[in-house]
């Protein structure tokens, strides 16, 4: 099994042991949280996967779908190239563009 599916699989083990039940603005359910992480695990895996991006540079972050990228990318052709790659990831509403070009 690969490092990133085991990593999934402990942290959506560990959300739903430590999960809330009830949902708000600042509080997410066990579910939301779960889903959260499996997006968070699968759009850093887009990026790695993505040819002309270093992904070791690039924060993600989901809260219910919406992603944000932060962190920092050579040039305008890689963070349009993160911003695509995380954008065709199955469960992605929405991608927020907060990278830095170095």
């Amino acid at each position: 099994m690969s490092f990133v599916k085991t990593a999934a699989y402990a942290i959506m083990a560990l959300a739903v042991v430590l999960g809330g039940c009830a949902a708000n603005e600042r509080n997410k359910t066990a579910g939301e949280f779960v889903d959260d992480t499996v997006v968070n695990v699968k759009v850093k895996t887009a990026l790695v996967n993505q040819e002309g991006v270093d992904a070791a540079d690039i924060n993600v972050e989901t809260y219910r779908g919406s992603v944000q990228l932060s962190g920092f990318v050579d040039n305008d052709e890689e963070r349009r190239l993160a911003i695509e790659a995380a954008r065709r990831v199955e469960g992605v509403k929405s991608v927020r563009d907060g990278l830095t070009i170095k």
